[in-house]
């Protein structure tokens, strides 16, 4: 299904009184119903409403293939929206995440959502991706020489997954759209 400005319009009209944030923060919400059939009272709480993030604006643990999901979305068609995004992920969103024993639940409080997920599953977490989903065309993207440096950055962070996780697991980080459903 693709996600459309009325399906974010709609989302954004139902659940804005209760989750606040800005229209374009139930991107997010939308797109984690329809890429992985989630219902909306549980993607409610995979997303983050409004802004102070580290690079994160939601997540999902996938039970059957034992993969975390972290994922940054922007809905737009221009990929250097996330330059910013890498760069607060780098400098402090993955310490926070992966290496952090207390969260700042002040600035974002889906970090302690994400904390207690990791610790209930990890040890069957074997990947981690983040995502960054956006409406344009991910091949775009992947050859921004811009965005491959700041991927090089934020790859050195792996170490912070080993040593969180007790052993090696995974890291991938992929560009995906929004237009279309994988």
């Amino acid at each position: 299904m693709k996600i459309t400005d009325q399906a974010i319009d709609q989302a954004y009209s139902d659940l804005k009184g209760t989750c606040k944030g800005v229209r374009n923060d139930y991107f997010g919400l939308v797109y984690l119903e329809n890429e992985f059939n989630i219902p909306r009272d549980e993607a409610v709480n995979l997303v983050a409403f409004g802004g102070n993030d580290y690079g994160v604006d939601g997540f999902y643990f996938d039970r059957e293939r034992r993969n975390f999901y972290l994922f940054q979305f922007k809905y737009s068609e221009s990929y250097n929206l996330f330059k910013g995004s890498f760069q607060r992920l780098t400098d402090s969103g993955m310490e926070r995440i992966f290496g952090a024993q207390t969260q700042d639940s002040k600035k974002n409080d889906l970090l302690e959502q994400i904390h207690s997920s990791l610790l209930e599953n990890q040890a069957i977490i074997d990947k981690v991706y983040i995502h960054f989903v956006f409406m344009g065309d991910p091949a775009d993207a992947e050859r921004s020489s811009v965005l491959d440096k700041l991927r090089e950055d934020l790859e050195n962070k792996r170490h912070l997954l080993d040593k969180h996780f007790g052993k090696q697991v995974t890291l991938v980080i992929e560009f995906r759209s929004g237009k279309a459903k994988k």
